[in-house]
């Protein structure tokens, strides 16, 4: 009886969390309907005339965050919109990528949006529960357009995330076609648009595979399951026991928790064989682009992608790759067969569990090691004609400057106008 009591006592405390949460959401959304009816409307553009766009985003805190705050800011180089980054903290106007002039410094809550054509939102749409990131919103209701710019793996969409969009926000940019069907078929009702992350081609012009006694394979990415690191260390293992040719090398730039499988992995990366490296920690920027700059190959096998980065980037390198064959992975050559780059046939379902979210959002799709190990096989018996003819390499080249500033400015310049519009005529995909 004194335990029924108890487990009652519990079961209520638990029932009362859930309702004051409840409660606490219902007073937030309540709170942006209001917001929402105080947003000036939209007036038409005269001939000339900048656009202005409000980015928010926490610069440096996540790879794909960091990506997209810094994505907006090159290419409005080329777009020459009237450009404004807010951090949390500060408020910067930008006449260039390299020149920014602080506005504003202060609380979130102190800056006033209204004056703003467009706020594009950076950082994640937690959902599941977590109210905070809604908060975090408010302020930049008063923008005349509200625009999620969202990536994730999976299949599905995460908790909360759906109602987020549809109840607060105008539309979504997404880098790569997969996620906009992704979310439609989650039920996103308002716009989705295609924005890809910017590749900086620039930095890699010079480079290219040069032919050596051994052949660099290369990978960069984070320590975590999606990325199948113990399944690519192991397959490597496998080929420079096969192949005397074949070297290897790895850099692990971070882990989201301490699980058994980030422990396995480390354990398996510490392991001393020949002609394998394996690094771990933070490397600036520079240091990554020589990195990536001295691989003949790149490996990414892992079991789902919000876009994939650096296999772009090492297409700007002219380098061959060796992909999972995952929707995300296909978006990269929409529907063309480049010589040198092959695709592992990733086909047994797992679940997509997103570590910063802690949640399962649908399924992936994970490989075979031994197809790892035939890819291998493959290139190295084919080197001359898949990695290191020279026509090869162009082409490589060529597919990566989609992803190049210029590029993606002039899909942004088209776009912009759209954003700011926002109407009914707008809800339409610009491919």
């Amino acid at each position: 009886m004194a335990y029924l009591s108890l487990y009652l006592k519990k079961f209520a405390c638990k029932f009362a969390l859930l309702f004051v949460k409840s409660g606490r959401l219902k007073a937030e959304l309540k709170a942006v309907k209001k917001e929402l009816s105080l947003r000036r409307p939209y007036a038409p553009r005269l001939d000339g005339e900048k656009i202005s766009v409000l980015v928010i985003g926490t610069e440096g805190v996540g790879n794909s965050l960091y990506n997209h705050v810094r994505n907006i800011i090159r290419v409005n180089d080329y777009a020459k919109n009237s450009l404004h980054v807010y951090n949390g903290k500060e408020l910067y106007s930008y006449g260039s990528c390299r020149e920014r002039t602080k506005e504003f410094a202060g609380d979130v809550y102190a800056l006033d949006a209204s004056g703003f054509d467009v706020c594009v939102f950076c950082d994640p749409l937690r959902g599941g529960g977590n109210d905070a990131p809604l908060r975090y919103r408010l302020p930049h209701r008063r923008a005349a357009r509200l625009y999620a710019y969202s990536v994730f793996d999976g299949t599905r969409l995460p908790r909360g995330w759906k109602e987020l969009i549809n109840e607060t926000f105008d539309g979504v940019l997404v880098p790569c076609p997969n996620l906009m069907g992704i979310f439609r078929r989650s039920g996103v009702t308002k716009p989705v648009y295609e924005l890809p992350v910017v590749i900086d081609t620039e930095v890699y012009r010079d480079a290219r595979p040069v032919k050596k006694e051994t052949i660099r394979f290369g990978c960069v990415c984070s320590i975590e399951e999606r990325k199948n690191v113990l399944k690519i260390v192991e397959a490597f293992d496998t080929c420079v026991e096969r192949f005397p040719d074949v070297e290897f090398v790895m850099h692990a730039r971070y882990a989201y928790n301490d699980s058994d499988y980030v422990r396995r992995c480390v354990r398996a990366m510490e392991r001393r064989r020949p002609r394998v490296t394996v690094t771990r920690g933070v490397k600036t920027d520079e240091e990554i682009v020589a990195l990536m700059k001295s691989f003949d190959v790149y490996v990414n096998c892992s079991t789902g992608e919000g876009y994939s980065v650096m296999p772009r980037e090492a297409l700007a390198c002219g380098e061959a790759l060796i992909l999972s064959d995952i929707a995300t992975h296909r978006d990269i050559f929409q529907g063309q067969v480049e010589p040198g780059c092959l695709m592992v046939p990733a086909e047994t379902e797992i679940p997509a569990f997103q570590a910063s979210l802690n949640e399962v959002c649908g399924v992936n799709y994970d490989c075979a090691e031994e197809d790892i190990v035939k890819s291998v096989e493959i290139l190295r018996e084919n080197r001359d004609a898949l990695i290191y003819d020279d026509d090869a390499i162009r082409r490589r080249k060529r597919l990566a400057e989609r992803y190049g500033v210029a590029a993606v400015a002039e899909k942004f310049n088209a776009l912009a106008e759209r954003l700011a519009a926002g109407d009914a005529a707008q809800r339409r995909e610009v491919s």
